[in-house]
């Protein structure tokens, strides 16, 4: 679990994040031209519950900040630990912001680095506030941190958000996502939100692309990159990934096995690239039902 207890903050902050049991998963985001890794997008697994329960029980307190703190330092802590060097997505709350001397502990704790490796995905939920927009997005640009607009479509994040956030990558949802290799219409709009992202110099991001069908058809539609577990487990050899959802956004903190995703993620070796045991390739290969 992450500890919070050294950080220079003040010691009410402290108190409040002791309080919470988390810790991190990281999913690969793809060049889909590359098929090289370039980011990973951190998500929080507290122990005992859910995300998405864990900050229902803080927005219904009035204490999103201490999620928006733990998530900023907790993941980048973890992501430090695992010596990844690619770019690291960290979600936040566009009702939240940093207080000065927080914004400080976070740049004076980390690598002089950080913020070249940081993009800040703006959540589309649960609330928008323009004030901490407004000061978040200072410190963003202080910095020269890259912004990401998630769940492009849905939620407050839709076409009249661009020209607010001014978002360097767009995340399309997994909804958009799903089956687009055989949905016309999904094709179609899939196909206005890359010509209007191209025209803004906005970089396209499909979420949770969990089919070859869907990645084929994703490489040559003009998107860019791809958020997706499953071809790092087609790159290592899983003979049946497409029954695999380990991390799609619409079951986002429902896994068919916790343990399964716990040993996948957390014990990557870095130097062959493989992110599980023989063994467990060999338990998910029998596991994964034969269509």
């Amino acid at each position: 679990m992450i500890n919070f207890s050294h950080l220079q903050l003040k010691q009410s902050t402290l108190n409040e994040l002791k309080k919470l049991q988390i810790n991190f998963a990281f999913q690969p985001i793809y060049d889909l031209e590359t098929e090289e890794i370039i980011a990973y997008e951190a998500l929080m697994r507290p122990d005992g519950g859910t995300p998405l329960e864990l900050i229902d029980r803080y927005e219904a307190n009035h204490q999103l900040r201490i999620i928006e703190l733990a998530t900023f330092f907790g993941a980048t802590m973890a992501y430090y630990e695992r010596g990844y060097q690619e770019k690291l997505c960290v979600n936040s709350f566009p009702s939240e912001v940093f207080r000065p001397e927080e914004a400080k502990v976070y740049f004076d704790y980390f690598p002089n680095d950080v913020n070249k490796r940081l993009v800040v995905e703006m959540l589309e939920y649960p609330r928008f506030s323009p004030l901490n927009w407004h000061l978040k997005q200072m410190q963003i640009k202080k910095k020269g941190i890259e912004v990401a607009l998630d769940d492009f479509g849905t939620g407050y994040n839709d076409y009249s958000s661009l020209s607010l956030i001014d978002p360097d990558y767009i995340k399309i949802d997994r909804c958009m996502i799903s089956d687009i290799n055989i949905n016309p219409k999904k094709q179609e709009v899939f196909s206005k939100i890359i010509n209007m992202a191209r025209s803004l110099n906005i970089k396209v991001l499909a979420e949770g692309v969990e089919t070859k069908e869907e990645y084929n058809y994703l490489r040559t539609s003009g998107a860019g990159l791809a958020l997706s577990l499953s071809i790092l487990a087609w790159k290592n050899g899983l003979r049946k990934p497409d029954q695999m959802i380990l991390l799609s956004p619409l079951l986002d903190t429902e896994f068919f096995d916790r343990n399964i995703e716990k040993e996948i993620l957390y014990n990557m070796d870095r130097e062959t690239n493989y992110f599980y045991s023989f063994e467990l390739k060999e338990y998910l290969n029998t596991y994964l039902p034969v269509k």
